[in-house]
């Protein structure tokens, strides 16, 4: 009996001492694991594979390491590191639409909105005439800004060990003790930025996600290098950024360095 309880407690207060929620990325079966659209109905699915056919650069052959963001109220974009012999580049990707107003489009015309006080539908016909004009005639035809950015080898270097570190320490929410009626709370973001991010490691694609976490975090300081790296291909002074992200980097990895997984 008294060693029951001791093995109890030992993994109690080991789950105590777990990483809070945003020290490690949280996996994903998704069309991020894999770049295949699905098919099973699900119109956000459908979104989500629409944003990655138009940023299908970010999965170039070369490509490492990449992140897939979803902000709320701006236009998805997507952040590559890519290596060609001894060169490395960060690519960055940005769509000229927000792409979810497509959808936005689909749902209204489908009936799918209501807009309170509008009881003969006469403002959500302006609302789908406002997308209308204001999108391109088809997905086909949103154009993507591409930017390109050689960074030096060090960095590259850096940024790989970073990305596949922070991937293959990506583990589920720790919600334990367990209770047989569920969990005490769900939280639900409803505005916020989404982190898609995967790393190439040999034959295999590690992915994890993260939503808007707090910059002292683990993850937060990793969304902050990558926001860095994005704001870094239209820097004038590029190797002031540079040795800005390196310190940044190695400061996170000695983070990781103490931090048990």
């Amino acid at each position: 009996m008294y060693k029951v309880l001791s093995l109890i407690a030992l993994i109690f207060s080991s789950a105590s001492a777990l990483a809070g929620d945003d020290e490690h990325l949280v996996p994903e079966a998704s069309i991020f694991s894999e770049y295949y659209p699905r098919e099973n109905g699900d119109s956000y699915a459908d979104y989500e594979a629409n944003v990655l056919k138009i940023l299908a650069g970010a999965f170039d052959k070369n490509v490492f390491a990449r992140a897939v963001v979803f902000p709320s109220f701006q236009h998805e974009y997507a952040l590559a590191i890519e290596k060609n012999e001894n060169e490395y580049k960060i690519v960055y990707l940005v769509p000229s639409v927000k792409i979810w107003l497509f959808e936005e489009l689909d749902i209204y015309k489908a009936g799918r909105v209501r807009i309170v006080g509008d009881n003969d539908g006469s403002l959500l016909n302006e609302d789908i005439q406002r997308l209308e004009e204001f999108l391109p005639p088809s997905l086909s035809d949103v154009r993507v800004e591409r930017c390109e950015r050689i960074i030096p080898g060090g960095l590259g270097e850096k940024l790989h060990f970073l990305w596949g570190e922070m991937l293959f320490r990506t583990r589920y929410t720790d919600q334990r003790p367990l209770k047989l009626d569920g969990p005490d709370s769900i939280t639900v973001g409803a505005d916020g930025v989404t982190y898609h991010f995967s790393f190439e490691h040999g034959y295999e694609r590690l992915t994890g996600k993260i939503w808007s976490p707090d910059e002292g975090s683990v993850t937060g300081k990793f969304v902050a290098i990558t926001e860095m790296l994005r704001g870094a291909c239209h820097a004038k002074n590029g190797e002031a950024t540079s040795e800005e992200i390196e310190r940044r980097i190695d400061g996170l990895m000695a983070t990781l360095s103490e931090a048990a997984y």
